[in-house]
Parts: C-alpha cells; structure tokens; sequence
C-alpha cells in the first residue's frame, strides 16, 4: 500500500535538482530502503545501451555484487532490461536463473530481490530492491520497484539538466572574464598592423590554430608581451 507519506516522498525524488547524477542515484538507494517494506538494501545502475555507466548502492558489498553482475552480463538488471517488465525472485536459495549472481547474493546474506528497469528521455536506469529473508519482497512489491525507477529516471533527467545549465553558466562566466583581454589584445593589433577589428580577431585565431593554443592564452600573451616593451 502506498501511504501518503510514501506518494510524498516519491514524487519528491522526481523534482530535487541534484547537482549530481551520482547524488541523484544516492537518494534513490536511500529512500527504497527507507520506505518499501522487507527492503534492506538496494542498487541503481545508470545504463548506456547495454553498458553500465553509473552504480550507487546502500551498502558497500551490493557495489561488488552489482560490479559482478555486470562483468558476466547476467542478472536481474539485465533480465529486466531485456524483457522491459520488473524482475522478482522470491527465495534466492530456489534460485536457478543467474547461478554465479546468487551464489554472490547468498553469500552476502540476501534472500530475495526485486529488480525494474525504467526509460526516460535519454536516460535507462534500473533499481533493485533486496531484501534478507525469503519472501519479504513479493510480488505486490514490484509496483513500488518500477515506480521509484520512473520517479529516479525522472530525477536523472533534471540532474542532468541542472548539471547542463551550471555548464553553461560557468561558460558564459568564462567568457565575461576573458572578454577584457582579447579585446586589448585585438586594441594592439589594430594599432600594430593599421587593421579592422575583425581583421585583429582574425589574426588572433590563426595564431591560436597554428600553434595549438587557446585564443585567449594567445591574447594574453600579447598584452603581457606588449605591457613588457612599453615598460
């Protein structure tokens, strides 16, 4: 059952503005664990195509267990992304699909998952729910499961997003504080070689492409060159 507080939460995770993909996958592991019942731990993989790109966990060896999983290709995250429905083994010791996944499982003292994968916009994600004693997570669990995996993969995109944007800023930040430079650079040449504004800028991108250097290194240079002889 879905209490109101579980919905708020939930929902909650689809709006944050994480600065971080990472953080934004950090916050799913921690609210399954918080709020689905017989959850014990849990794992978000971050997938590019079939690859994974991007693991958070709740406990550490979950980190290895994922890691495995990965190597061999095998797994409920992988059943889940090939078959597009959630993913549930009730009682590991009766497990048969994923052999060497179970064994790392049973050793870590888990005895059964629920797993769902969720697509949005760009971003593919999977959740797996994990839980100590067979038969906590049963089926009715597998609505939550796919739920927080939609409300991650939300929460994946506005990470992304908001990471977009502070590139952006940080650009456009940039270029307010070299603006000052190159045009001082491109005041000298004008004067230097009786040229155009936009013949002095032209000058400065040929020296930046021939020598590999960025244009406003070059422009710097210049006016620190220029500095020195009027000195």
């Amino acid at each position: 059952m879905i209490t109101d507080e579980l919905a708020i939460e939930i929902a909650r995770l689809a709006s944050l503005n994480e600065a971080s993909q990472t953080g934004a996958l950090n916050r799913m592991t921690d609210l399954a664990v918080r709020t689905v019942s017989g959850c014990r731990g849990a794992a978000v993989t971050l997938w590019a195509g079939s690859e994974p790109v991007l693991v958070a966990t709740s406990h550490p060896e979950l980190a290895r267990i994922a890691e495995n999983q990965h190597a061999t290709g095998e797994g409920p995250e992988f059943d889940a992304l090939n078959q597009g429905d959630p993913v549930l083994a009730e009682d590991l010791m009766r497990e048969d699909r994923w052999p060497a996944f179970t064994v790392d499982a049973l050793r870590c003292g888990l005895r059964c998952l629920a797993t769902a994968a969720h697509r949005e916009a760009s971003v593919l994600l999977t959740i797996t729910l994990y839980g100590v004693r067979p038969r906590v997570l049963t089926p009715d669990r597998l609505p939550f499961a796919a739920l927080l995996a939609a409300q991650g993969g939300a929460a994946m995109v506005n990470a992304g997003r908001y990471d977009s944007a502070q590139r952006t800023a940080s650009q456009l930040q940039a270029a307010v504080e070299t603006r000052p430079i190159v045009d001082q650079a491109k005041g000298i040449l004008m004067h230097a070689l009786g040229c155009d504004e936009a013949a002095a800028f032209a000058e400065l991108q040929r020296v930046s492409q021939t020598h590999h250097i960025k244009l406003t290194e070059v422009a710097r240079r210049l006016v620190e060159e220029h500095t020195r002889a009027e000195r």
